[in-house]
């Protein structure tokens, strides 16, 4: 997508989330930054900066961190991204149970099944997957 449209942040956001996945940090921040200069009102562009900013950068990620926190529209989404960036299923789907809560409607696609292999390393996926009444992914 981001070959057909450049300006596509929410391609550079996916990519950069896919690339973290797979442990490849700096494509993944590459990607990162691209999208939050794009749509830096963007929850999934925060978290994801937030997770891929080094420890000489903390204050910066502290900020986005807070600013999604604040947040009671979408900041949990922001955080659903950052956690599952850093790889902690849990701490993913614990925020992800916060946005269900809130009858967030993009959460399945967006968020749930194409990182559903990541996730239900969490004992509380399987949980998630019953109140939203979706089957387990094979």
């Amino acid at each position: 997508s981001v070959e057909i449209n450049p300006q596509f942040w929410v391609g550079w956001f996916a990519t950069g989330l896919l690339h973290a996945i797979a442990g490849r940090r700096d494509e993944a921040r590459e990607c990162a930054e691209k999208a939050a200069s794009m749509a830096p009102w963007a929850p999934y562009s925060q978290g994801l900066l937030a997770a891929l900013l080094d420890e000489k950068e903390e204050g910066r990620a502290q900020e986005l961190l807070t600013e999604l926190r604040g947040n009671v529209a979408t900041g949990s989404l922001g955080l659903v991204v950052y956690h599952l960036a850093r790889g902690e299923a849990g701490a993913a789907v614990e925020w992800l149970e916060r946005v269900v809560e809130q009858r967030t409607p993009a959460v399945p696609l967006a968020l749930i099944r194409p990182h559903e292999a990541m996730l239900r390393k969490s004992a509380r996926w399987f949980g998630l997957l019953k109140k939203l009444n979706l089957p387990e992914a094979r």
